[in-house]
């Protein structure tokens, strides 16, 4: 199976106040987790929370929020450049 959703792309969470305290609204896709026979899962990070989330794909949907970029920027400063001979 393959992910719907993109490192770095912005989701609106679909609220689910009977399953989980999850608040609804937009989050910012840190990392695609492996499907492990079930389900498509994501880390996602909100940005009126602190901590980050494992959600479920089918809990999400495309947001019209922009993403600020800080995250991807720091992940490009981190990386360096090696030299093979």
């Amino acid at each position: 199976m393959r992910h719907k959703y993109a490192v770095g792309q912005m989701v609106d969470l679909i609220p689910s106040p009977r399953l989980s305290n999850r608040p609804s609204g937009p989050c910012e896709i840190l990392l695609q987790l492996p499907f492990e026979g079930h389900r498509l899962q994501y880390r996602v990070q909100s940005s009126a929370e602190s901590y980050q989330r494992v959600v479920n794909e089918e809990d999400m949907r495309p947001s019209t929020a922009a993403s600020d970029g800080t995250r991807e920027a720091a992940s490009h400063f981190a990386r360096i450049p090696v030299l093979r001979r």
